[in-house]
């Protein structure tokens, strides 16, 4: 009997232990699936809000019409990933922010609808998911927090165009020397050539079935870049661009500014060389001969040429080099530290953003052929039946797009940023 009863006892102390260790055990799995449950909805919450602020945020336009179709694409790719807008459990409370300003307003505190000027998207997702443990100490839900904000963007601007399809030397790119960077689209219809010190940001494009043609063109690549076969282009900017010598004109090699309605081919405009080292009207003050006066000049059937000048300024200013003689390089032009930025007036139809002025349209079949190292750029180079070369050149900035039958660019130090028509808009994260 009393064997028995010792037995009885342990068995009893057995059934207890195990049954506060069970509950034990059941509590931490309860607090474990709470966990992994509410890190799995963390994680969904922020994809869907990245989600909604990149497809959002491509349509911002800077415009009040621009944030109400940001708002309502984001709000449609919340509620199209499976999250019903509510303050519920299992529901989400969502919050999109169309004129979101760094710094000075978030989606936790957001703005009246008229403020900022919709130039970037802020999304927060907030999910009251459910909870298995925190629901015996009166918590049935948790909130979790996705949250991103994204800017609209063009892509592929392009930085340089070549249209020929013929297979020799130059090639349609070529960009040798010393390099630099490039950041946007670089598109050959022919041959390559891609130096090992040139950096690429943004896509290289070329025609493949011109390397298999006779006689073949050559694709030179000795850069980490990896081009992709697209097929011909043609020109992407439009075609109204090709008749920019009908653009008015403003400065000839005549000297003051013309009266009235004159185009680059008129003959009222001498035919001739522009020397702009001529001590002509157009200089802001022609004894030093460094800045130009703003406008169109435009030089008929005729080189646009310069000798011993250097950091020569023209703040406002595109040339127009029309006629089958009208072109730069015999000699070169020498623009060593030149500082042009294009005339605002003078947009390429029907584009209206403020990257899109032609500094140079260059309509003769021998191009444009630059020398010199310096110097910021700002402007399209456009030369529809010639080459464009910049030769021996350092440290050159420039802010456009090049677009000619061939592009060569040498020298080292280049800073080459492309604003060329782009192939639509996307949403970039920026938080």
């Amino acid at each position: 009997m009393r064997r028995s009863h010792l037995r009885t006892g342990k068995s009893g102390q057995s059934i207890v232990m195990f049954a506060t260790m069970l509950a034990a055990f059941m509590a931490l799995m309860a607090i474990g699936l709470d966990v992994v449950g509410l890190y799995a909805h963390r994680r969904m919450a922020q994809a869907v809000a990245d989600m909604a602020v990149i497809g959002g945020a491509v349509e911002l336009t800077g415009t009040a019409g621009g944030a109400a179709n940001a708002t309502t694409a984001a709000q449609a790719i919340i509620t199209a990933n499976g999250y019903t807008l509510g303050a519920n459990t299992g529901e989400a409370t969502a919050c999109i922010n169309p004129y979101y300003v760094a710094n000075t307003n978030t989606c936790l505190n957001p703005p009246p609808t008229s403020s900022g000027s919709s130039a970037a998207l802020e999304v927060t997702v907030v999910y009251h998911a459910p909870t298995i443990f925190a629901m015996t100490m009166g918590h049935d839900q948790a909130n979790v927090l996705g949250r991103a904000v994204a800017t609209r963007r063009a892509i592929n601007e392009y930085s340089i165009y070549a249209r020929s399809t013929a297979c020799n030397n130059p090639f349609g790119v070529d960009l040798s020397g010393g390099g630099g960077t490039i950041r946007g689209r670089i598109h050959s219809n022919s041959e390559l050539g891609l130096g090992s010190g040139w950096t690429l940001d943004g896509s290289v494009t070329y025609d493949a079935s011109r390397m298999s043609a006779s006689p073949a063109c050559d694709l030179a690549d000795n850069n980490p870049a990896e081009p992709v076969n697209v097929g011909f282009q043609d020109w992407p900017i439009n075609s109204d661009v090709r008749n920019l010598h009908n653009y008015p004109c403003k400065w000839t090699k005549d000297g003051g500014p013309l009266t009235g309605t004159v185009y680059a081919d008129s003959t009222s405009i001498t035919a001739g060389d522009f020397i702009l080292s001529d001590a002509g009207a157009w200089w802001v003050d022609p004894a030093t001969k460094l800045q130009l006066k703003p406008g169109v000049y435009c030089v008929r059937n005729g080189g646009l040429k310069a000798t011993g000048l250097g950091n020569v300024t023209g703040n406002g200013v595109t040339f127009v080099l029309s006629g089958n003689n009208g072109s730069i390089g015999s000699p070169p032009l020498n623009a060593a530290d030149f500082n042009l930025t294009a005339d605002s007036s003078f947009k390429v139809p029907p584009v209206t953003g403020p990257d899109n002025q032609m500094l140079f349209f260059v309509e003769g079949n021998s191009g444009m052929k630059v020398t010199g190292s310096g110097g910021v750029w700002e402007g399209w180079i456009y030369a529809p039946n010639g080459d464009v070369e910049f030769l021996g050149g350092g440290g050159n900035t420039f802010t456009g797009a090049i677009f000619a039958q061939t592009v060569h660019l040498s020298g080292s130090g280049w800073s080459f940023q492309g604003t060329g028509p782009n192939s639509g808009f996307a949403g970039q994260l920026t938080e």
